[in-house]
């Protein structure tokens, strides 16, 4: 081989490796410029507003101040001050005699409403409006107390004497027929729903359990609930005899 052609080859080599070695530096300088230019991709991270701190323990485990009362659907207190409990009613005592709001002229009237075949509210109330009256001494002379049935269906007359028979005190039972039984638990806003039972006979009632102090003309002056006992009874209703005998 000539020298002329070793040459030729020799430089058709060399440029060829020159070429080769420009491309990759061409190549790696316009990789950066491309991811320069690529947009950036947001995240979800970036469009989240910031999260409140994880409550501690005794945050957790303290009531919140504002939260609102529990309710419930029993009948609730009723007021005093201003209420229109009470009224007019004729209904039968439990020795057959026809009487109303007024057969008890100038005494006060302590009024519970139940039925003699209850097993176990209506004899604790008759009990604590025994130990009431009891503890009034000699003012108990001035409180005439009355059970009102909300069964007249059983609480005949003779049922309640007998009922009454076992228990001391100046008690009135006082029954009636099913529209005056109606009137008088509207006028004292009593509540009571039957409960059926095995048999038609074996059935009992649901009801409220208050007892209304009632003055001579008929105003309600006190209500006692389940959680009064017969002294705080005694010395709320001893406050409105005093008043009475100046």
């Amino acid at each position: 081989m000539s020298r002329v052609v070793k040459f030729i080859v020799l430089a058709v080599i060399g440029f060829g490796l020159g070429a080769g070695v420009a491309w990759l530096q061409n190549r790696g300088e316009t990789t950066p410029a491309q991811e320069v230019s690529a947009p950036a991709v947001e995240t979800s991270e970036a469009i989240i507003p910031d999260a409140p701190p994880a409550p501690t323990q005794e945050e957790v485990m303290q009531p919140a101040v504002n939260a609102a009362p529990a309710t419930t659907t029993a009948p609730q207190d009723l007021p005093v001050a201003g209420s229109t409990v009470g009224g007019a009613f004729t209904l039968t005592d439990f020795n057959g005699q026809t009487v109303t709001e007024k057969s008890w002229p100038g005494q006060f009237k302590m009024v519970f409403f139940g039925f003699s075949y209850c097993p176990d509210i209506c004899p604790a109330a008759i009990e604590k409006m025994s130990a009431a009256l009891t503890a009034l001494g000699a003012d108990a002379t001035k409180v005439q107390p009355l059970f009102i049935t909300i069964d007249p269906a059983r609480d005949t007359p003779a049922k309640l004497k007998e009922f009454f028979a076992n228990y001391q005190g100046n008690f009135v039972g006082l029954t009636g027929t099913d529209d005056q039984i109606r009137q008088v638990k509207e006028v004292y806003k009593a509540y009571a729903s039957k409960v059926e039972g095995a048999s038609p006979d074996a059935y009992l009632i649901d009801h409220s359990a208050y007892v209304y102090f009632m003055s001579p003309d008929d105003k309600m002056l006190e209500i006692f609930g389940s959680s009064s006992t017969g002294e705080t009874m005694a010395t709320a209703i001893r406050g409105h005899l005093v008043p009475a005998q100046q």
